[in-house]
């Protein structure tokens, strides 16, 4: 079962230049030590970060594997005061990971077929989109009527005591 919790997730970010050996060695450290701990690492610009129950820490310390390990598992990140300006792509990174869940649930839990989860997707995708759609056009007629002329007024009340005339003709021939 893969859990994508964002609550229980512990992210490290790093920089990389690839012109630079220091950061292939730090790539390299960066691997073996996400493979050790199930830290999910990647490469984000400019610098390391932690993210951890909502919130995202840069890391200011030694860049060593021991370091990141005791950083990470000795909870040192809760020392860091959380970045506020990182708090929406900790939300993005949340909605990243519901989705990846939404996803993956029904093919390694449920044993769906990978064909199977993507049409899902397409339906669920066409639907919203038709739905939002929909309310779009609805907000727009409400807040900006269309702008008939005066000539077409008097055509659509002319057209409507036409239409009433024949109906009330009917009833009585009717009755």
């Amino acid at each position: 079962m893969y859990n994508y919790e964002f609550e229980e997730l512990s992210l490290l970010g790093y920089d990389v230049a690839p012109w630079c050996p220091a950061c292939a060695q730090l790539k390299e450290r960066f691997s073996s030590l996400a493979a050790a701990m199930a830290v999910y690492g990647g490469e984000v610009d400019p610098t390391i970060f932690h993210v951890k129950e909502g919130s995202v820490r840069r890391y200011v310390s030694v860049r060593k594997a021991l370091e990141f390990h005791a950083y990470v598992s000795n909870t040192r990140w809760e020392e860091v005061e959380p970045l506020p300006s990182m708090s929406c792509m900790a939300g993005l990174f949340r909605l990243s990971l519901w989705i990846r869940w939404t996803h993956g649930y029904p093919r390694w839990d449920l044993g769906v077929l990978s064909w199977g989860s993507y049409l899902s997707f397409a339906m669920e995708t066409l639907v919203t989109g038709l739905l939002m759609g929909l309310v779009l056009v609805l907000l727009a007629d409400c807040l900006c009527p269309p702008n008939i002329s005066r000539k077409r007024r008097e055509q659509q009340h002319t057209q409507t005591k036409c239409v009433i005339h024949a109906l009330q003709q009917w009833l009585r021939n009717l009755f």
